[in-house]
């Protein structure tokens, strides 16, 4: 069918949709806590699918993260006009009655047959084509340029824009997104889910040398200045920081320049970063995730071979992850040995990441190594303990596994542990009990003689302490 027909079909559809009595205003809402590169992707599916459905579109501007250091999110006002406020600022940003749609067969007519029951349609972060139906509403696989348009900046970040898309960045530009932030430094370092978000500094500095081998101009994105310095200090990449303006500018509107000069790239290459997709969406792109371009074993052989020659060079948390991200996305095919040795490295670089002993743990239990599992439980409950952080790698632990929340692959290797007679393991099960609000009795039993193969774990020997603070406290975040 030609797009003529389509538009056509689209107008017939809008006047039966008023006819049928749908007069009552309807909305699509977005309402993002996250980071700023979420919440614009929300606003531009808002803003397409409230343009499909030819109703009205509202967005929240949540204060979460607002002052986190690891985000750029600020005061809505300091970043769209206040036109454009006045018309789509949503004021209660917890209304009910705006549900997501439903299914991902979803056609036109199934998303306005949910909008009769509602106040309105909640729009999704996540493309559009994953909750529509893309045969049916085609809109929804093209870009958001058209949308982004849409938005309406204040002066101070349209001038950031207009000077990013100035820039001359040479033929055929390659821009590499270093994600780091919370999802490195903060919480969300600690937990497996989010490791796929971030790239490490050898897969960067492998993928940087291959396109500049090709002659293509590369240019670092990212929240951590040090490694983006030395990345590009030692290959012929340009940090995006070298091209930001002189003057006084805010750090959203830095913010939307580094967005509107990464959309500029030909090759926009990232982990599963809101910011990278932000970014090509709005230039009718696509993001090429860095898992596409080299396989989990060339993974492995680049950042052993990178972390040999240039780990000094790194932070300590920065050569972690480089040693956890090698193992985590090769953990299926690697050999024992290699796996054990990249966690070890992993657990060297950056011992206050309970993440990493946990993983080594459940790999010596998988082995049948019970012993050498338990040692290294001992070791990050002894280190918890030392830094005023009683049970934190249990309670961790209960975090990642219940519900299969974060790596409920861990699971089976503990069990296997607990089925060998590890007090210790059956320890560690114990919190995710207690976390399930079961009976952790028969784990209890079992812990003074877990505390006392540690002498540094004297102090944790009196069961009450575990007991308040797995049954009574219950702590709900990591």
């Amino acid at each position: 069918m030609s797009s003529g027909a389509n538009t056509l079909g689209r107008i017939r559809d809008r006047a039966r949709w008023r006819r049928a009595g749908m007069s009552r205003k309807k909305y699509v809402v977005t309402r993002r806590s996250d980071g700023l590169g979420e919440r614009l992707n929300a606003m531009l599916n808002g803003l397409r699918l409230a343009d499909l459905l030819d109703v009205e579109f509202r967005f929240a501007w949540p204060s979460t993260l607002s002052t986190n250091r690891h985000h750029a999110i600020g005061d809505p006002h300091d970043l769209f006009s206040a036109e454009f406020l006045d018309r789509h600022l949503e004021t209660d940003p917890d209304a009910e009655g705006y549900p997501l749609p439903t299914g991902t067969s979803n056609d036109l007519a199934s998303l306005r047959a949910q909008l009769q029951d509602v106040n309105g349609l909640h729009a999704p972060h996540r493309p559009l084509s994953t909750m529509i139906d893309p045969v049916a509403v085609p809109e929804v696989t093209r870009g958001l340029s058209t949308e982004f348009a849409k938005l309406e900046w204040t002066p101070h970040v349209q001038s950031a824009i207009d000077l990013a898309r100035g820039i001359d960045l040479g033929t055929a530009p390659v821009g590499i997104h270093l994600r780091a932030g919370d999802n490195l430094y903060g919480t969300y370092g600690r937990w497996a889910r989010y490791t796929e978000k971030v790239m490490s500094a050898p897969v960067a500095r492998a993928l940087t040398e291959r396109y500049a081998a090709e002659g293509r101009q590369v240019i670092v994105f990212g929240q951590d200045a040090e490694i983006i310095k030395e990345l590009c200090s030692s290959t012929a990449a340009q940090s995006a920081a070298d091209l930001h303006p002189d003057g006084e500018w805010s750090t959203t509107a830095i913010a939307m320049f580094d967005l509107a000069l990464l959309a500029r790239c030909e090759l926009i290459i990232s982990g599963n970063s809101g910011f990278a997709y932000q970014a090509a969406a709005i230039s009718d792109n696509t993001v090429m995730e860095y898992m596409k371009l080299l396989s989990p074993a060339e993974i492995v052989r680049v950042s052993e071979e990178d972390l040999r020659l240039h780990g000094d060079r790194y932070s300590p948390v920065q050569r972690s992850f480089a040693f956890w991200l090698a193992y985590y996305l090769a953990r299926h095919e690697l050999p024992d040995d290699q796996a054990v040795r990249l966690l070890e490295s992993a657990v060297d670089a950056d011992p206050k990441n309970e993440r990493h002993f946990l993983h080594l743990a459940a790999r010596h239990f998988r082995a049948g190594r019970i012993e050498h599992g338990e040692r290294v439980l001992l070791d990050v409950m002894a280190r918890d303990l030392a830094r005023g952080k009683i049970y934190r790698s249990a309670d961790l632990f209960a975090l990642l596994t219940i519900g299969g929340f974060d790596a409920l692959e861990l699971f089976p290797d503990f069990d296997k542990a607990i089925d060998s007679g590890s007090a210790v393991a059956a320890l560690y099960r114990s919190a995710v009990r207690a976390r399930s609000e079961e009976s952790v009795a028969a784990d209890l039993a079992l812990f003074v003689d877990a505390c006392s193969l540690d002498p540094r774990l004297a102090d944790l020997a009196e069961p009450a302490e575990f007991t308040i603070r797995f049954i009574s406290a219950r702590p709900t975040r990591a």
